[in-house]
């Protein structure tokens, strides 16, 4: 298994460089005092995520507000990838009129219309690191033993028997006395035990 590198941190212009190269990304907002996050759709031209509302009322709540925005990508074949959290002031906006990247229809990351409502953070604070994980071993199959089987009934494990007694010369043989002999051996002096 390879170790991977130590994540690496990124420049405050490659993290906004890697925004633009991805669409979806996390609004993390606090909802009754407690932390909360809403998968949105976004762009991010210059400076700015701007997150299209959709006409929803919901996103008025953060106007005026601070707000995190996070995005990442991670590729599965390398291993690799990122993850970007921007930091900054909230404040709802009707049209594109006045943002950065959104004058050039030639590169602009869609159509805007001017009763769109649209929900945007100043990237005042841009922080990043570049991660690896790290190689997985290649898992050995386990080995699947069925159990033994007579017909369609499970053959329960016998417990061993008992080893036989020692009988080679010179050793004692244990034996058990006969009934007849233990009845007279307990029998009072001058009396003749009945047997059955």
């Amino acid at each position: 298994m390879t170790v991977p590198e130590p994540a690496a941190a990124l420049a405050p212009g490659e993290c906004m460089a890697l925004l633009r190269s991805v669409r979806t990304g996390r609004l993390l907002h606090s909802d009754h005092a407690l932390p909360a996050v809403r998968p949105v759709t976004f762009a991010a031209p210059d400076g700015e995520v701007v997150v299209p509302t959709g006409g929803d009322r919901w996103y008025e709540r953060f106007h005026g507000t601070v707000l995190a925005f996070q995005a990442e990508q991670f590729d599965p074949a390398t291993r690799t990838g990122w993850s970007v959290v921007a930091l900054g002031h909230a404040r709802l906006v009707h049209g594109t009129d006045g943002l950065i990247g959104f004058d050039d229809a030639a590169v602009a990351p869609w159509q805007g219309r001017p009763e769109d409502r649209y929900l945007v953070i100043d990237a005042e604070h841009v922080s990043g690191l570049r991660l690896a994980l790290p190689d997985v071993p290649a898992r050995q199959p386990r080995q699947y033993v069925p159990a033994a089987t007579a017909g369609d009934r499970l053959v329960r494990a016998q417990p061993p028997a008992p080893e036989p007694p020692d009988v080679s010369v010179g050793s004692a043989v244990p034996t058990t006395p006969a009934p007849q002999a233990v009845a007279a051996a307990a029998a009072p002096a001058g009396e003749q035990a009945v047997t059955r």
